[in-house]
């Protein structure tokens, strides 16, 4: 378990200096891939909504702690932990096929996390934006979350299946 928990903060650890550092270079039309949001959505496909929660928050308050605008500490580890939790609630229903679903989890959550972190940044007076501009981005970082998540799936699942082999 305490194997486990050190891999997934090395994880989040990793994927917040791609978020820094390599995210920008990857923009379109101002527009980065959100590193942080897709593996919390990947990690509680592959592992359930308890796991996507606690992850979720976690990396979101991590993103909030490291963000250099003018944002609420708490936000994103709101939205995260929620989006982990739905993420997680479709394990059952794409079990057929989880590699699919997990691709499918992805894009459409990186959209909806997206346009949740914005929609509540407008609630609590820190954002304003107008409704293309949400839609643009979340479509954009939905697309990046769909085409990324392959490759976070078989890093997940590779980490994690190390971590069980090794523990039990």
């Amino acid at each position: 378990m305490i194997v486990r928990g050190v891999l997934l903060g090395l994880v989040l650890l990793t994927v917040l200096l791609l978020q820094t550092v390599v995210a920008p270079a990857m923009t379109i039309g101002g527009i980065a891939p959100d590193f942080v949001a897709l593996t919390v959505l990947v990690l509680a496909v592959v592992e359930g909504p308890g796991s996507g929660l606690r992850y979720g928050f976690v990396g979101g308050l991590a993103v909030d702690l490291l963000a250099a605008t003018d944002t609420i500490v708490g936000a994103s580890a709101l939205v995260f932990l929620l989006g982990g939790y739905a993420a997680g609630l479709t394990r059952p229903y794409i079990a057929g096929n989880p590699f699919a679903g997990a691709v499918l989890v992805a894009g459409i959550g990186t959209a909806v996390l997206v346009a949740m972190r914005v929609l509540l940044g407008f609630v609590l007076g820190v954002q304003s934006a107008t409704p293309l501009t949400v839609l643009v981005d979340a479509a954009l970082t939905g697309v990046y979350g769909a085409v990324l998540s392959p490759i976070a799936w078989f890093v997940l699942r590779r980490l994690l299946g190390l971590v069980s082999t090794s523990s039990g």
